[in-house]
């Protein structure tokens, strides 16, 4: 089935989907601050004209760790999945989760340790439709699955084609109420999925479309947004182009500023958007010739020019005053399999300059 987008009229979409089926065993993925806003409970009271469905709501709250997706997965053990509905309102948590609740399986009910054990679930495949309540982790647009190892302080990736939620309902209405660091983060996010698909050696032209589309979006619309952030054009905007950045890295993955976030949020509680762009005006800099030469290279070298102008020195207070050891950082880059996607040779010395420069670059101002 072809993921499709709606952007207008989803409950419409919604209610003829309810209508299609006598019934449906719903779960909804969203997290605490959501169910707060009521962003699901439109969707429940459609499920609830009907007497005989069944809604349960599980709460995301954290990144997914191995923990977390066992308990989901064996939670689908225990469902009637017959014209079953997976319904997942959030950010990159929980439609990840959600993602491999309706695509997955774990034979064993014991704690996951490795990425091996989570298989394609091929005889109960569920529904999926994704809403977006941030405008950056596209998780939306994506084949796979962040997941978090909090032993061995490690990212790992579970990928599958049928993972892709079948439905996308975008609407800016679920944006609005995003604070202004969550905001600021999860655009980051967004830009920096773009800039890590166009360095990339598995870019394809459509790829590096959908990058220069989103770019120039976030880098019109980002300053805006942070100084109007009940602006529903921009929340609308912004939300399209991390849509367009998570299409994007469905083709060519991330490759080097995302390898160089996961020690810093796992090790430093960096949020991931900010500490993927905690790299990427030193990366700029490093390969700054090489870059302005790429396709779309004007852009990356203009994002790099707004991340100047943000202030982010706060965001990386974590990092101020603790046994930071760029050379640490690096070995645990390097581990990481997205590092190699990087379109430009990096040895481990560039790779320790490049980490070192982005903490002097926000520990000096």
């Amino acid at each position: 089935m072809t993921q499709q987008i709606i952007k207008s009229d989803f409950i419409d979409h919604f209610l003829g989907l309810n209508n299609s089926y006598k019934e449906f065993n719903t779960i909804i993925f969203t997290s605490s601050g959501n169910l707060k806003r009521g962003y699901e409970s439109e969707f429940v009271k459609i499920l609830n004209h009907n007497p005989i469905n069944e809604v349960e709501i599980f709460t995301v709250d954290k990144y997914p760790d191995l923990n977390l997706v066992t308990e989901v997965l064996n939670k689908k053990k225990n469902k009637t999945l017959l014209n079953s509905l997976v319904l997942s309102i959030g950010g990159g948590s929980a439609m990840d989760i959600a993602k491999l609740y309706s695509s997955c399986m774990t034979e064993s009910t014991k704690t996951i340790t490795d990425i091996s054990e989570i298989k394609k679930d091929n005889e109960n495949q569920v529904l999926s439709i994704a809403i977006p309540t941030t405008s950056g982790s596209g998780a939306e647009s994506t084949k796979f699955t962040t997941i978090w190892d909090e032993k061995n302080k490690q990212k790992l990736s579970f990928e599958d084609e049928s993972m892709l939620p079948d439905f996308v309902y975008l609407n800016p209405k679920f944006l609005v109420s995003l604070p202004k660091s969550l905001t600021l983060s999860t655009c980051l996010d967004a830009l920096c999925h773009s800039l890590d698909s166009l360095w990339n050696k598995n870019k394809t032209p459509e790829s590096i479309q959908l990058s220069i589309e989103a770019l120039e979006i976030i880098n019109k619309y980002l300053p805006l947004v942070l100084k109007d952030l009940a602006n529903l054009d921009i929340r609308e905007k912004l939300l399209e182009a991390s849509n367009l950045s998570g299409q994007a890295i469905n083709i060519s993955r991330t490759s080097l500023n995302h390898s160089i976030s996961y020690p810093l949020t796992s090790l430093y509680k960096i949020p991931h958007g900010i500490a993927c762009a905690f790299s990427v005006v030193s990366i700029i800099k490093k390969f700054y010739k090489k870059i302005n030469k790429m396709p779309g290279g004007n852009l990356i070298i203009e994002s790099g020019n707004i991340l100047n102008t943000l202030n982010l020195n706060e965001d990386f207070e974590n990092l101020f005053g603790q046994s930071f050891d760029s050379t640490d950082i690096s070995k645990i880059v390097l581990m990481n399999s997205r590092v190699t996607n990087f379109e430009f040779e990096i040895s481990s010395k560039d790779l320790n300059e490049i980490i070192q420069n982005s903490y002097n670059l926000y520990s000096s101002n």
